[in-house]
């Protein structure tokens, strides 16, 4: 049986005419196991308080509402960095997506 790929492609036994073989995605663990708090959520309220708007968008002459707080190093290689509030910064979810699909 063929079904319709994500890509509009045509789906048999697994494997897209167009994508290829169906990628098999990995869950992230949820934010609380991965240490996002209580003191987190107060942390990061408190820097969209501060900055109400997106930092990369304010650099594009754009004003759009920040909704999530990025780190500027990586939490990989500075996890003692987490709750600095010099290492974070206010963005929009667009940004903030765009951030993290280069690893930043």
């Amino acid at each position: 049986m063929a079904t319709i790929c994500k890509c509009g492609g045509v789906r048999r036994d697994g494997e897209c005419n167009r994508c290829g073989k169906a990628k098999v995605v990995e869950h992230r663990p949820s934010a609380h196991k991965r240490g996002y708090d209580y003191q987190w959520a107060k942390l990061s309220k408190a820097v969209r308080s501060e900055e109400p708007l997106c930092n990369d968008c304010m650099d594009q002459g754009r004003t759009t509402p920040s909704e999530h707080v990025h780190h500027k190093k990586k939490l990989s290689d500075y996890p003692e960095l987490k709750m600095v509030r010099e290492n974070l910064m206010a963005l929009c979810k667009a940004c903030h997506d765009i951030r993290t699909q280069r690893g930043e």
